[in-house]
């Protein structure tokens, strides 16, 4: 299903932290969770915190309220991973100084 997601190694490190939830059966899994990824550091560049709400349900990987920050800039949106029907989709919103000024 995400084989060639999981089997690429990312360059990254973090805290990880949050609520994670089960359901389904062995053959059909759902899992939902709240997630945190803070001080993170991935390829060089370096962002303060990732959050955001995963529903896994079958080949349907979604992240609602995602909220990506850095200093006092911050990237919201939504985002469906591609499933083997095709099926993908991203929406998000950017604020803050690009400067980095406040």
């Amino acid at each position: 299903m995400y084989r060639k997601c999981f089997e690429t190694k990312y360059p990254i490190t973090g805290s990880l932290s949050g609520e994670v939830h089960g359901s389904g059966t062995r053959a059909d899994p759902v899992i939902d969770a709240d997630l945190v990824l803070a001080e993170i550091q991935v390829k060089g560049l370096h962002f303060d915190r990732l959050s955001g709400q995963l529903h896994w349900a079958g080949d349907s990987v979604q992240l609602t309220g995602a909220e990506l920050r850095q200093g006092a800039g911050r990237i919201t949106g939504d985002l469906t991973l591609p499933s083997p029907r095709g099926n993908r989709g991203i929406q998000f919103s950017r604020s803050g100084d690009r400067t980095g000024r406040h």
